[in-house]
């Protein structure tokens, strides 16, 4: 785990997302993108998971990663299992958490 005011990228994970392409007679067909991207995984509070239960919501972990490598995503491949992004916040200092759950 990495410390959430001062986060170590120690980790790799895969960034999940979509874009649309024109096929041979202009329809739009949707394909998945994949970002490597450096991360760590912080904790999730008591706090928060309890708030997040309140709403029917588990997350399972937690990442941080480079705002300028985040784009939207809507799922991420981490130690070998794929998530969906729960809640993403926007950080003032450059990064993104995002709190994941398996799919």
């Amino acid at each position: 785990m990495t410390d959430k005011k001062n986060p170590a990228l120690n980790n790799i994970c895969m960034l999940i997302g979509r874009n649309f392409i024109s096929d041979a007679v202009g329809n739009q067909v949707p394909q998945e993108t994949q970002d490597e991207v450096f991360c760590g995984e912080i904790a999730i509070t008591e706090k928060e998971f309890y708030d997040a239960a309140q709403s029917g919501i588990r997350p399972e972990t937690a990442i941080i990663v480079n705002s300028m490598d985040y784009d939207g995503q809507e799922k991420v491949s981490f130690q070998g299992i794929v998530y969906s992004v729960l809640r993403r916040y926007p950080r003032v200092d450059e990064f993104t958490e995002l709190y994941l759950q398996r799919k």
